[in-house]
């Protein structure tokens, strides 16, 4: 008969459970929990669970200590019938299924490899041994999870069942109850191993032992040393109440149920203290004890093992032995000598004082613990091994005897010094003691030596010494005079011994004061000569005075009563003298310098602040005609070129004083190198020269670097250049060299010779032609290298005679990424605010008149002074709003001037510009101590000044955007910066529309919130106010066309 499909899987279904719950009788039958092999049991339980499982690898795994990782316990795998153990899985590698262990649920993975517990193992683990479903199931121990058990298939996955979920749980359990007994088996296996040692440690201790327990506050073991010690047989010891043993205090005072109960709390926290204790025995006889408390390891109880020591012995012999040593402390104490005990049978040290502790250099522990053989060298001077000497004293003491003998020590730096030792043998019960009085004879063993060598070392160092020494004795008599006397004064030495020393060498107008100075030392020992060095006249044999610088020292003892060193200093007064003068010639020089180019400064830079002020007053008329322009124009470029001549002087002066530095900022390269290129294409076509400006490859626009000494080298060069050049061209090239910013100037010149190439970086050198006629300072090359070194790069040069030069250098300059400002023309044409009143201070009429035509026509009210003295007046009776104060005036200094008005209370806030023709730093800083508020050098930037004097003042400068100053000047040029596209696009909008009033309040708040877009805010709110709409409007398009350029 044929059973259904269904019928037959379900019969099936049943029979497997109904063999799975045999297994499980089954192993609850056996003696699985008889077994004391874990590991027997545990190999059967994965062996059943993967022939009822049908699985391939059955697996138990345990977490370890820090709950980290899991490693197996045991691995079985049934088609080789194999067990393992031993491999660990990592947390750190395989988080998604160490999750899922925790929520303590089983991970039934009927796909292990897309199930998102498990496929973290795919790779490592699944694919490689063909895993392809798993079944996990915790592992409960002590209430948490301890493990897992793990079933796992091999080849075609077959879904796991509810069944098979429930018969992993249940083979979990019999596994962890497995584990659970195999724990307790083995703690009570210790407890009984640990109980036995104890009994045998007890039972066979030599001390008196007694276990306590600490619950049942009683003993509940005691060895027979314990019984003795008491007086009771162990079984009384037992039943005895424990305080019965003490005293009702103890020796300290302490009540003795509270010190009991205080040591036991601490054994049982884990301490061991060790403490004496008084216990009472059988007969009410106290003794003293020492106890040792441990506590021992116990499942259910409390126990502490008590060691007991009688130390009534001990105690009686320490106190015997204090007694004994305080007798001999205090006569170690009060010793005058070093005193050390010595143990003749150790040869160390038992006992030392203080003077010993410092006669050794060691301190008296670290005596303790060595001997003298220790403190000695291996040999003594007689060759004997020191160990061996030392034994033969102590013996000698030992027999008797009383050696006193010398001793070669050793300090701690291993430096050897005399002793002399006496031994004496000291009666002890206990001890073969020797008691050694120890003096340090190292003086006295020097001055022996001092006196052997004494006369052979004076006799050396009189005879070496390039000095006179000169001895005499307390009648002024010489008694000694060395080689270098008989040389410098020109005696023999057996010539003027015993001879009066002040009819030799000293001058005649002095001998009465040296008798007389002699005879006050005598009465009173004070002498004016003692203790210094001086300088005094002397006198040679033949009679000629020479100067000598003298020291005398007293000597004590002997024939000598002092001794004079005396050298003679011609030589060296003859050296002072010229350093002397040779110091003042350079300090005049010095100082010359200084004031010739102060003078220098001062005299050429005030003309030409007049000369170059008034030509840009001239430009400032815009009716002035082309060629006015060019001729002014002239005017310019000459009192630039002067300009530039005085400050190459100044600069070499600075470099001289190591001053010379550069400023690094931002700036528009492009615009610097068309700037240089207009003005020298100018001065080339005035020779009939070429001039080209080349790039070889992209340069930045805009770089950080220090503009005006970058200009000041190129000009130098391209000055030189066209003048040294008669014919051709010159040409400027600039580009990037291996991410180096290059810039080389090249010219069909005269050339220089290869011999000459290395001078002419020297100060005032310039390359000769006789065909040529050539000016300037020939500073311009040597001020030139010494700023490109200060840049970060060098300056070099190469040449051919006749046909031209090429100088060059490399600058590392990095980019700026930022847009470049735009640069528009501005001259001031008024000013926005009160009416403010300026005192112009300056003896020089034209420095008065040229600023009173620059800043009345601004507005402001001008008043004049001629000096300092007529400007306090003044400013007393105007109370102005600023003063501006020429530095150099007669009477009364503009320094001065400064000063004494910032001492005046009317005057302490009034704004003070120092305006000085000197161009050195320390003339600016000096005026700024002075009181100045701000400081402008001669000649000026007139929009400059202006510019500054508003910023003080508190007003707004009124600008015209157009005039007939020139691009070709950089200082005449405002920069600047336009905001970025979308917020010029809002401001051309509102423009467009005309709304003038929310147009200039989004001006202002442009300017608020970056200040660089100050200018350009400035010429909206200029355009806006007076309603020049359509000239705003073709302004604002130039910026958003990229063009920038002023309407």
């Amino acid at each position: 008969m044929t059973i259904p499909g269904p019928l037959s899987a379900l019969r099936s279904r049943r029979e497997h459970l109904l063999e799975r719950q045999a297994a499980l009788a089954a192993l609850t039958r056996i003696d699985v929990y008889q077994n004391e092999n874990l590991e027997q049991t545990l190999h059967y339980i994965m062996e059943t669970a993967a022939q009822l499982m049908c699985v391939e690898r059955v697996s138990l795994w345990r977490y370890t200590q820090t709950r980290c990782a899991i490693y197996c316990l045991d691995l079985y795998e049934s088609s080789l019938d194999r067990h393992s153990s031993g491999a660990q899985l990592q947390a750190e590698l395989y988080p998604d299924y160490f999750r899922a262990l925790a929520t303590s649920d089983a991970i039934v993975a009927d796909d292990a490899h897309a199930d998102p517990r498990t496929h973290e193992f795919s790779s490592t683990y699944l694919t490689p041994l063909g895993v392809t479903a798993m079944l996990d199931t915790p592992v409960y121990l002590h209430g948490q999870i301890d493990g897992v058990l793990c079933h796992e298939q091999v080849g075609p996955p077959i879904p796991w069942t509810p069944e098979d979920r429930l018969f992993g749980i249940a083979l979990a359990n019999l596994i962890a109850l497995a584990v659970e007994r195999d724990e307790r088996r083995r703690a009570e296996d210790a407890l009984r191993e640990s109980e036995q040692r104890l009994a045998t440690l007890v039972a066979y201790a030599p001390d008196a032992i007694l276990v306590f327990d600490a619950d049942a506050d009683r003993y509940v073991e005691a060895n027979d040393q314990a019984a003795r010690l008491f007086g009771r047989d162990r079984d009384a010891l037992l039943q005895i109440d424990p305080l019965e043993l003490s005293p009702v205090r103890q020796p300290d005072g302490r009540i003795s149920s509270e010190a009991r109960q205080e040591m036991i709390d601490r054994a049982l926290e884990g301490e061991t203290p060790v403490f004496e204790w008084l216990h009472r025995n059988a007969s009410g006889a106290l003794v003293p004890c020492e106890i040792r408390l441990v506590r021992l390891p116990h499942a259910s109880r409390r126990l502490i093992r008590g060691s007991v020591i009688d130390i009534g012995e001990r105690m009686r012999t320490e106190q015997a032995l204090r007694a004994s040593e305080q007798r001999l402390s205090t006569m170690l104490a009060f010793s005058p000598d070093a005193i050390t005990l010595l143990d003749v049978d150790t040869l160390r040290f038992v006992e030392v004082n203080e003077q010993a502790a410092r006669l050794y250099g060691r301190d008296r522990e670290a005596l303790l613990r060595i001997g003298p053989v220790e403190l000695s060298p291996a040999r003594q001077p007689d060759g004997r091994l020191s160990n061996e000497a030392a034994r033969e004293k102590v013996e000698e003491a030992l027999d008797g005897g009383v050696p006193v003998f010398e001793w070669w020590h050793a300090d701690p730096s291993g430096t050897l010094f005399p002793c002399e030792v006496r031994l004496v043998r000291l009666p002890d019960a206990t001890r073969r003691l020797v008691r050694g009085s120890v003096i340090d004879i190292s003086e006295r063993k020097l001055a022996e030596a001092g006196r052997r060598e004494s006369e052979a070392r004076l006799r050396g160092i009189l005879d070496a010494s390039m000095d006179c020494i000169i001895s005499i004795d307390r009648d002024g008599c010489i008694i000694e005079f060395n080689p270098a006397s008989e040389r410098t004064f020109g005696y023999q030495r057996e010539d003027v011994i015993g001879r009066e020393l002040a009819g030799l060498v000293i001058p005649p107008g002095l001998r009465d004061a040296h008798r007389q100075g002699l005879k006050r030392y005598l009465a009173t020992g004070e002498g004016p000569l003692l203790g210094k060095r001086i300088e005094v006249p002397a006198l040679r044999s033949d009679g000629t005075e020479f100067p000598v610088e003298i020291s005398v020292t007293p000597v004590s003892g002997g024939a000598s009563f002092v001794t004079a060193t005396v050298r003679d200093i011609t030589e060296r007064k003859r050296a002072q003298a010229e350093l002397r003068a040779a110091k003042d010639a350079a300090e005049a020089a010095n100082r010359a310098k200084s004031e010739f180019l102060a003078n220098m400064s001062h005299e050429l830079r005030t003309p030409l602040n007049s000369v170059l002020g008034y030509a840009q007053l001239l430009r400032r008329e815009a009716e002035l005609n082309e060629r006015q322009c060019k001729a002014l124009t002239v005017v310019e470029q000459s009192g630039e070129h002067l300009l530039g001549l005085i400050d190459e002087i100044l600069d070499m002066a600075k470099i001289e004083a190591g001053t010379l530095d550069v400023v690094a900022d931002n700036f528009d390269l492009q615009r610097l190198l068309a700037s240089i290129a207009s003005m020298m294409k100018c001065r080339a076509q005035a020779k009939g020269l070429s001039f080209t400006q080349a790039q070889w490859s992209d340069i930045p626009r805009v770089i950080r670097g220090d503009e005006r000494r970058l200009r000041q080298v190129l000009m130098n060069l391209l000055d030189n250049a066209i003048k040294y050049t008669q014919q051709g061209g010159v040409v400027l090239k600039t580009g990037l060299n291996d991410g180096r910013l290059c810039f080389l100037v090249e010219d069909t010149g005269i050339g220089i010779r290869p011999e000459h190439l290395s001078e002419i970086f020297e100060v005032f050198h310039q390359v000769r032609d006789p065909s040529t006629v050539i000016d300037g300072t020939g500073l311009g090359l040597a001020i030139s290298k010494r700023l490109v070194h200060l840049m970060g790069g060098a300056l070099q040069v190469s040449s051919t005679p006749r046909e031209g030069s090429r100088f060059w250098f490399e600058l590392d300059v990095p980019p700026v990424e930022t847009q470049p400002p735009i640069a528009v023309s501005r001259i001031a044409t008024g000013i926005a605010g009160e009416r403010r009143r300026v005192l112009v201070v300056d003896d020089e009429a034209d420095g008065r008149s040229l600023l009173r035509d620059l800043l009345v026509p601004l507005g402001f009210e001008v008043y004049e002074a001629a000096d300092g003295e007529a400007a306090i007046d003044e400013a007393l009776r105007l109370l102005p709003d600023a003063i501006l104060m020429d530095m150099r005036m007669p009477r009364l200094d503009g320094l001065s001037a400064t000063r004494r008005m910032r001492a005046l209370p009317e005057l302490s806030g009034t704004v003070i510009v120092a305006i000085s023709a000197s161009a050195f730093e320390h003339n600016r800083a000096r005026c700024i101590e002075s009181g100045a508020d701000e400081f402008v050098p001669k000649p000026f930037r007139q929009e400059r000044l202006i510019e500054l004097l508003c910023a003080r003042l508190g007003l707004t400068v009124l600008y015209s955007a157009s005039g007939s100053g020139t691009d070709d000047d950089p200082d005449g040029e405002v920069m600047i910066d336009a905001p970025p596209s979308e917020e010029l696009q809002r401001l051309l909008d509102l423009a467009s529309r005309g709304d003038v009033r929310q147009l200039l309040h989004e001006a202002h708040e442009l300017a608020r919130r970056d200040r660089t877009h100050a200018p350009f805010a400035g010429r909206i709110r200029e355009l806006g106010e007076a309603y020049r709409m359509k000239e705003l409007r073709r302004w604002l398009r130039s910026f958003a066309n990229g063009q920038g350029s002023d309407p």
